[in-house]
């Protein structure tokens, strides 16, 4: 991680310099106005006005620590300040570095957690002001980040779910996917689980919490929405296995798999990788639906495969043999068996389906 460290005075400089040489997972680079002789670092001398330099490191880095007074680094920053989903993380800390503050993106940049790091570098007061880190609760923007989770929901209806949670509403959680260990902590009082979405439709909660790789169904959503405020959250669960013919149309086959995703009434938010047989591993049309889709292509060998059939022929014996695919590359299949290859739980939850030029399986 790559942060800028921006100081104007002597003294600050030597606070600049701490961070600097921290080491550790963060490399600090120092933009010094004034610099004390005591100082041993590379930096970069700036000079005035000192606000191009703000503005320079503001749109070069994912976060930025401004030593000095919080009044100055207020005004440096205000007229930069864009949206909390693209602004970096800034930090101030005073001259001598009693106190550490997060400023901006606190949440979604990281503010608040490199906050907390910075202050134990120098030994300074962390200072943050978030609602949720001062009352205890979850921040709802950031609910599965760790595990890569989408927000299916729209910025205004994040900020309605967690002015419920700071407010201490009743708030519903449905999951029927992903980890589930991120509302260990949770207030049970205040966060009510429903075994489903039916159920916390009919519920008096203030707003819900939805993680599931599942569409939902109209009706209730509607009902859903006019009720209460909610989240929709996507786990990268889902795993798409293909088989295809030779120069298959590249979007034949994405319109294919997204056909059956649609027709599974699962979520394509929640594909997480698409996988293949390394005979295949160069074709256009299954790189084509991984770019499409942004998952990575993960790809298999036929001695992989063929343990995956004798894995299966000796447990559940889910996975499809056809004599075409043997006789023409050595596998009784390539869909299903690299589906489960790539899955996590090895529940291959859509057996493979068929067009004229393309296979396709799903697995979780």
């Amino acid at each position: 991680m790559h942060v800028a460290v921006l100081s104007l005075s002597k003294t600050g400089s030597v606070k600049a310099a701490e961070l600097v040489n921290c080491g550790g997972d963060i490399n600090f680079e120092a933009y010094c106005l004034r610099t004390d002789s005591s100082i041993d670092i590379d930096y970069k001398l700036i000079k005035t006005p000192v606000f191009d330099w703000v503005e320079h490191i503001f749109n070069s880095y994912s976060a930025i620590v401004l030593i000095m007074p919080v009044g100055i680094a207020v005004r440096m920053v205000a007229p930069l300040l864009t949206s909390k989903h693209s602004d970096p993380a800034v930090i101030s800390v005073d001259d001598v570095g009693n106190f550490a503050i997060s400023l901006v993106s606190g949440h979604l940049g990281g503010a608040d957690d490199l906050t907390v790091k910075i202050a134990n570098m120098i030994q300074a007061t962390p200072v943050i002001t978030s609602s949720s880190a001062v009352l205890n609760k979850p921040s709802v923007d950031l609910i599965g980040s760790e595990y890569y989770w989408k927000v299916d929901s729209d910025a205004r209806s994040v900020t309605a779910v967690s002015a419920e949670v700071i407010n201490d509403s009743d708030i519903g959680i449905f999951q029927d996917a992903g980890e589930t260990d991120w509302s260990e902590t949770i207030d049970s009082h205040q966060f009510r689980r429903y075994a489903s979405l039916e159920q916390l439709a009919s519920s008096n909660v203030r707003a819900a919490i939805i993680i599931t790789d599942k569409l939902i169904e109209k009706v209730i959503y509607k009902k859903l929405v006019s009720k209460m405020s909610c989240v929709i959250f996507r786990p990268p669960v889902l795993h798409i296995g293909i088989g295809c013919r030779k120069s298959t149309d590249q979007n034949e086959v994405f319109a294919f798999t997204l056909k059956i995703i649609e027709a599974h009434g699962l979520s394509k938010s929640c594909v997480a990788s698409i996988s293949t047989i390394n005979l295949k591993q160069n074709d256009p049309s299954v790189k084509f639906v991984a770019k499409s889709l942004d998952v990575p292509l993960k790809i298999y060998t036929s001695d992989d495969i063929e343990q995956a059939y004798k894995q299966d022929a000796q447990q559940n014996e889910l996975l499809t043999k056809s004599s075409n695919p043997k006789r023409l590359i050595g596998v009784w299949g390539v869909a299903e068996p690299t589906a489960i290859l790539s899955s996590t739980h090895k529940d291959l939850i859509v057996n493979k389906h068929k067009s004229a030029n393309a296979t396709i399986a799903i697995a979780k």
